[in-house]
């Protein structure tokens, strides 16, 4: 049984053999590239809720950006 790699977040053995490699000490897995649609629809995959952060430019601004100085 492989263990999921640190580095590249999955288990090289199982992807092995989903692609019908396993036993290739040769090869090894570099890259996923996914394909297809996900199985579950989600309003914002991977990303908080925008309403208690987004206040605006004031919240994030100074005072007086914009202007010109002099």
């Amino acid at each position: 049984m492989s263990a999921t790699s640190p580095m590249n977040g999955w288990d090289e053995g199982e992807v092995k053999k989903a692609i019908g490699a396993d036993g290739r000490e040769d090869l090894h897995v570099a890259l996923l590239v996914p394909l297809g649609y996900p199985a579950e629809s989600r309003l914002h995959p991977g990303r908080r809720d925008r309403a208690p952060t987004h206040q605006g430019a004031d919240a994030v601004l100074p005072a007086g950006w914009g202007q010109v100085l002099g």
